[in-house]
């Protein structure tokens, strides 16, 4: 009985917090080269992008309603490719830019 108690609470608490997934931008010219791209504003390279296509089956059943992403381009490119692939809208933040985990 004890255990049903847990499942359901947990249960319970699915639904009251949302989930939240980060993920880094994908491949830049600058990233294939081993540059440091800090602040410069570069784009995803065509493996990049290619690459966010074939990352869309992985996280098509996640239930992601909501994008954001910082104001980079290759973050913009990025975050855009999985918004089209899940039909929600990929906001683009100044405060997102380089947050250091």
């Amino acid at each position: 009985m004890p255990i049903l108690g847990i499942r359901l609470r947990q249960k319970r608490e699915e639904h009251l917090l949302p989930k939240i997934y980060l993920a880094r931008h994908c491949k830049t010219a600058w990233n294939s080269e081993g540059r440091v791209q800090g602040t410069m504003d570069i784009e995803l390279s065509l493996e990049g992008a290619r690459d966010a296509e074939l990352n869309l089956p992985a996280i098509r059943d996640l239930g992601i309603q909501q994008i954001m992403c910082s104001t980079a381009t290759r973050a913009m490119q990025t975050a855009t490719i999985y918004a089209q692939g899940h039909g929600c809208p990929a906001i683009a933040h100044d405060d997102a830019c380089n947050i250091l985990i």
